[in-house]
């Protein structure tokens, strides 16, 4: 159950109407119930204008279609290729990892 912070304040006004006309002084000669009533007829039509909690319905609405161009491949500029070589110190041809840049 959901409560709204505008209906406890409904509540709250109704019950400090109802608790008045029941604390009615002697002077009103016998009137206590007409102010009881009177206080339950008000904390009626204060409740009635508290208005549903389902008044306001989401809108679903279809989302916007976005055209893109497909992602194109790009050769990273350089990358290591395993080449033979020959080394000069030793003169010997040895198979190294050779950096190759554009």
């Amino acid at each position: 159950m959901k409560i709204s912070m505008r209906g406890m304040m409904v509540a709250a006004i109704g019950a400090t109407l109802m608790n008045s006309a029941m604390v009615a002084p002697a002077a009103a000669g016998g009137k206590d119930a007409a102010a009881f009533i009177g206080g339950l007829i008000v904390g009626g039509v204060l409740s009635q204008n508290a208005g549903p909690t389902y008044s306001r319905v989401p809108v679903y609405q279809q989302p916007t279609v976005v055209y893109q161009p497909q992602p194109v491949y790009q050769q990273p500029r350089c990358w290591y290729k395993n080449r033979q070589v020959q080394n000069p110190y030793t003169g010997y041809w040895e198979w190294k990892q050779v950096q190759i840049c554009r």
